[in-house]
């Protein structure tokens, strides 16, 4: 009911605290007392309600034993959460009581094994054998140990035992043991089969660890010593096109279809020097570097390297490889991926079939001979080395500034791009006779710019050591040292900055020859940056005469 007040407004809430009261008397959300007569489950649970009040509602003064005894049973039962009587359900475990596991430490890793106890004891050693026969390679037994720290490190037992495959079974829960190098037994085989079974399968040639990082060096270029019919070796920069397809070395002399293998003429891959150009001129001492690319028609010509070391070695045979087998759609093992790598087959024979060469360091064996070895550099005098930095650092202050002109790229987007209206791509995309030499120019340029940051680095870390060579001359002058191992010293400190220099010296070559080979190209080619260049002086001279033209016109009309 609505209240006016003095004012004559009706005030809206007035029913409110009646509305309130209403709601509290209420006992049911729902209610069936205004029966809808088109809902017969309302008139169906309004009938149900009806008789189970009137039947089992229990009349004032009259007590049941039973629901008493229920309703008590009801309170005191604490795990019955949903008032549904009965005792408290027992708490399931969920963790599987009947799994043992045991610690494995092979070279300082942790290894779980595990089994279940319902399993037969041949059973349990089978799998005992299998799992640890994949944690290490070859023959091996178990030796109790225990945890000495919070490090984890092993310590064996006074009373440990050593485990052999017949006690596998008494292994105790929860133990921990570390695996031994022990004999290797025949009659174990037909369980574990044969571990080198993985080195025999064979996949897609991309799919090797060892293939996919081998190309990925390969696509950034490395200086290779290449061998020719006619003089003596030498240093240039080789690199594979970023489509895997062509392997393209630079020379200021040669055209790049002279300079250029494309990877599916390829017939052959042979290691060694064992083709005439090798012949021609040996080098005994780098022949387990060496190898050549037989390729063309019916393998008539050769392309004959030879890498500065065994790592750079394992790499590009690993990528050429892989990359023939691709050409050719055929799979390949890793055993016969990896059969001319020194390292692969030194890991074999220690049986250690999962060797992964992507994995070990780098680091140079005692005793093995590289190409750096081979080069004789004459050493040079603290001044000397001086004026040689000087004249290496204005050729690459020159060199650095013609290789900023070629990135032409930004200043073509800004012309007029015809070849976009005419569905030819992009203005800078050279036009080649085929795509993949524009790729290739791109790449080029890609490459002297990094060739010219790599010959900064070297330069300064070359000047920084001959600054520390001169001072510290400076202070042993004033020192009790004799002159003969200050005078060694000397000598040790230029050697090793006339090896910076020389590389450096290397690189800035390649870079010049780069740089002349792409210079040449472009006059024999006719890029659409260009065209669109000359289209747009054109328009502008023409717009400039015939403005020329209407202002005369005008001036005569209007004079």
């Amino acid at each position: 009911m609505e209240t006016s007040d003095k004012s004559g407004k009706t005030d809206p809430y007035a029913d409110l605290e009646a509305m309130q009261q209403k709601k509290k008397s209420d006992e049911n959300l729902i209610s069936f007392g205004a029966l809808d007569e088109f809902d017969p489950v309302a008139h169906q649970w309004a009938q149900a309600n009806k008789a189970a009040s009137s039947s089992s509602a229990p009349q004032a003064g009259d007590f049941d034993p039973n629901a008493a005894s229920a309703q008590k049973a009801a309170k005191g039962n604490d795990g019955d959460l949903l008032g549904l009587g009965g005792a408290p359900s027992a708490p399931v475990d969920t963790e599987d009581s009947d799994k043992k596991m045991i610690y494995v430490y092979h070279k300082g890793e942790k290894n779980c094994v595990g089994w279940y106890s319902d399993m037969q004891p041949i059973d349990i050693k089978e799998a005992i054998l299998c799992a640890c026969d994949a944690i290490m390679d070859g023959g091996f037994v178990l030796r109790e140990v225990q945890i000495e720290d919070e490090e984890e490190k092993t310590e064996p037992k006074e009373d440990g035992r050593v485990f052999e495959f017949e006690e596998f079974d008494q292994l105790r829960n929860g133990q921990t043991y570390i695996i031994e190098a022990a004999g290797e037994r025949e009659d174990l085989k037909k369980i574990t089969g044969d571990r080198f079974r993985r080195l025999k399968v064979q996949i897609d040639p991309m799919l090797h660890v060892e293939a996919v990082k081998a190309i990925d060096r390969m696509r950034r270029g490395a200086n290779l010593l290449k061998h020719t019919h006619y003089g003596f070796p030498h240093l240039r920069q080789f690199q594979l096109s970023d489509d895997k397809r062509r392997l393209i070395w630079y020379s200021g002399a040669k055209r790049k279809e002279d300079s250029m293998v494309n990877l599916e003429e390829v017939v052959e891959i042979k290691l060694g020097q064992q083709t005439p150009v090798f012949l021609h001129y040996r080098l005994p001492m780098l022949e387990h570097l060496s190898f050549s690319i037989v390729y063309g028609p019916k393998g008539s010509k050769t392309l004959d390297l030879t890498c500065k070391d065994e790592f750079e070695f394992d790499h590009w045979v690993t990528g050429l490889k892989a990359i023939f087998y691709a050409c050719k759609n055929k799979q390949i093992s890793k055993e016969a991926l990896l059969a001319h790598s020194k390292r692969f087959q030194k890991a074999l024979e220690k049986n250690n079939v999962g060797i992964k060469l992507t994995k070990l360091p780098e680091v140079k064996e005692k005793g093995h001979v590289g190409l750096d070895d081979c080069i004789e550099i004459v050493t040079h005098t603290p001044q000397q080395l001086d004026t040689k930095m000087e004249r290496l650092r204005e050729r690459l202050k020159t060199m650095s500034q013609q290789v900023s002109r070629l990135d032409h790229h930004s200043a073509a987007e800004m012309e007029v791009d015809l070849s976009l209206l005419t569905g030819q791509g992009p203005a800078y995309a050279s036009v080649f006779v085929q795509d993949e030499d524009a790729q290739d120019e791109e790449m080029e340029i890609r490459r002297m710019h990094e060739l010219v940051e790599q010959t900064t680095q070297v330069l300064q870390q070359a000047r920084n050591e001959l600054i520390a060579l001169n001072q510290r001359q400076r202070s042993e002058s004033s020192g009790t040292n004799t002159e003969a191992k200050a005078k060694k010293k000397e000598t040790a400190a230029c050697k090793h900055i006339d090896q910076l220099l020389w590389k450096a010296e290397v690189d800035l070559e390649n870079v010049e020859d780069m740089y002349l080979r792409h210079i040449d190209n472009q006059k024999d080619t006719y890029s659409l940056a260009d065209f669109n260049q000359t289209v747009s002086r054109t328009f502008s001279d023409l717009e400039e005469s015939l403005n020329t033209q209407l202002d005369s016109i005008k001036s005569y009309f209007f004079r």
